[in-house]
């Protein structure tokens, strides 16, 4: 799937799908980003990664709060959100990303009559 069909998609779904979707996002960011600490420590091994993910999550939660208020997802935060996935190598966010995407509720069609 490419990244305009993908961001079409999350696009055409409620705004409760949405939701869900951006909470599993919060929730696989903070996965990616325990691969910045130093394992049986309280150091981290990579700050800059980690800050770029808590600022990750708070355009996330930022959007999850206007989702829930009414606003659609624009496009241009689902580009950036992918290229951010990308950049941080974020897999556990892209797999989510996917998930949310393959598991969403099928688009309701009206029917002539």
């Amino acid at each position: 799937m490419t990244a305009k069909s993908l961001i079409e998609l999350i696009q055409s779904q409620s705004f409760e799908v949405q939701a869900k979707g951006l909470a599993s996002w919060m929730h696989a960011a903070t996965i990616d980003a325990r691969g910045t600490y130093i394992p049986g420590t309280e150091a981290i091994a990579d700050p800059v990664r980690l800050r770029r993910f808590n600022e990750l999550q708070h355009r996330l939660s930022g959007h999850l709060r206007g989702t829930l208020d009414g606003v659609k997802l624009s496009g241009e935060f689902l580009s950036e959100l992918l290229e951010t996935a990308r950049d941080l190598q974020a897999v556990a966010l892209r797999d989510a990303i996917d998930k949310s995407v393959t598991q969403a509720e099928p688009r309701k069609h009206r029917r002539a009559g």
